[in-house]
């Protein structure tokens, strides 16, 4: 029964996540562009940032995102935008913001493709199934442990804090993050109810 509320958390987080993956449009999520860039400088692909400005154009990136009432016209398939974003994107250092999160990358890096567009899926994809396999080791723990009663609750906050798996899955430092506040989240609850904290 543990293994089956396990599984199912972790599944229910997982498909939150996925769902986020496929239905945010490309570049969209925070900074998604300035962590594209910085992904490309961490894995040492010279080639993906001018693949990836070439593709911000043909989305029109800059003129949709900034500006309400535009959207991308069926003409617009055919003729790119003039720039592929302003001063405001720029490679984020990926390096010193976390050396673990580069790691990862350069570990799915001949997974992920040389495209821009699948490296941004396939990322996300695998930021959500990494969360759900988290909140599953999470359950699990819950399920074991003191707090066995509660551990169910875990959907509920996936529901009442959606940005959770929102930020788990997107191309940033942020998602191996949200995996791991969960687990130490879980680690915490559980110290605390240990009977020489009672």
């Amino acid at each position: 029964r543990t293994g089956l509320l396990a599984g199912g958390l972790g599944a229910s987080a997982a498909a939150l996540a996925i769902a986020y993956a496929v239905l945010v449009p490309p570049l969209q999520a925070p900074d998604e562009p300035n962590h594209l860039l910085g992904y490309a400088n961490a894995i040492g692909d010279s080639s993906l940032p001018a693949r990836t400005e070439a593709w911000a154009r043909a989305l029109h990136f800059e003129r949709v995102t900034f500006f309400r009432d535009q959207t991308f016209r069926p003409s617009d398939r055919s003729q790119p935008h003039a720039a592929p974003w302003g001063a405001h994107v720029t490679p984020v250092d990926e390096t010193s913001r976390g050396a673990l999160n580069v790691r990862y990358w350069r570990a799915l890096a001949p997974w992920l493709g040389a495209e821009p567009w699948t490296t941004l899926v396939r990322l996300r994809v695998a930021n959500a199934i990494v969360f759900g396999a988290a909140v599953a080791l999470a359950g699990w723990l819950l399920a074991r442990g003191r707090e066995q009663r509660s551990a169910h609750l875990i959907v509920l906050g996936l529901l009442v804090v959606p940005t959770l798996p929102f930020f788990a899955m997107h191309m940033s430092n942020y998602a191996p993050l949200a995996s791991a506040y969960v687990l130490l989240a879980v680690a915490r609850s559980e110290w605390r109810s240990s009977p020489s904290k009672a």
